[in-house]
């Protein structure tokens, strides 16, 4: 996974004028059955989703499938220790994935309902907001179907 965007158009933004995700579509589970739903709004970096990313696929193994729906694309700019105030905007320290309460920022497929929570878990330790699991129940109803 890239750390940052590469086609931009600016290279520094304002803060109020990155437009956030207020899709329906990023509320609800679209690929996968389950879901990690972030409780609260935070700016999580790319290095906080991978940390969460990897504690679940060390706990899922090979088996399943793993979405990942934020994506860093908005900058974060900082000056330097010990410079004074004015002479223009800092260079960019960092890129977050703004994330709004109830989005969808994990989906999984193919694991099994019993190890979902132990999935959740691990993967809510590792990052900063709250989050909680969130089910396709039409998904999951499909799959049940198909097994008989």
């Amino acid at each position: 996974m890239r750390t940052n965007p590469q086609n931009l158009k600016f290279k520094k933004y304002f803060k109020s004028s990155i437009i956030l995700n207020y899709y329906r579509s990023s509320f609800k589970v679209k690929f996968g059955t389950f879901g990690l739903q972030c409780a609260s709004r935070h700016n999580l970096s790319f290095s906080q989703i991978e940390a969460a990313r990897k504690a679940v696929r060390r706990l899922v193994r090979k088996s399943g499938y793993i979405w990942i729906r934020g994506f860093p694309y908005a900058p974060l700019t900082k000056k330097p220790l010990s410079v004074r105030m004015g002479k223009g905007k800092g260079p960019v320290n960092r890129w977050v994935a703004p994330i709004i309460s109830g989005q969808v920022l994990l989906e999984f497929k193919g694991i099994a309902s019993e190890m979902m929570k132990k999935t959740i878990r691990a993967a809510a330790k590792k990052l900063p907001c709250k989050a909680r699991l969130l089910k396709n129940y039409v998904a999951t109803w499909i799959e049940a179907s198909c097994r008989r």
